[in-house]
C-alpha cells in the first residue's frame, strides 16, 4: 500500500542569538506566543523543536530521553 501523502507547511521562525565565544544563547519564536529561550546548540534545537512540534514548555520541562535502547 501506499503511504497517504504528506501535508507541506512552511513556517517562518525568528531567531535572536548571542554569541561570547564558543558560547550560544538567544531566544527562538514564531510569533504564535512567548519566544522559547535557549542556551548552548542543543539547547537551541530543543526551542526549534518545540515550535515545531507547536508545545508551549520550556525545553528543559520536556521529558529527556535518558537511554537510546
Amino acid at each position: 500500500m501506499d503511504a497517504p501523502p504528506m501535508s507541506v507547511e512552511t513556517r517562518h521562525i525568528a531567531i535572536d542569538v548571542r554569541l561570547d565565544g564558543d558560547e550560544i544563547s538567544g531566544r527562538a519564536g514564531d510569533g504564535r506566543g512567548q519566544p522559547k529561550a535557549f542556551e548552548g546548540w542543543l539547547g537551541l534545537l530543543q526551542a526549534l523543536d518545540g515550535l515545531l512540534c507547536n508545545t508551549d514548555e520550556e525545553p528543559s520541562a520536556l521529558p529527556r530521553r535518558t537511554s537510546w535502547s
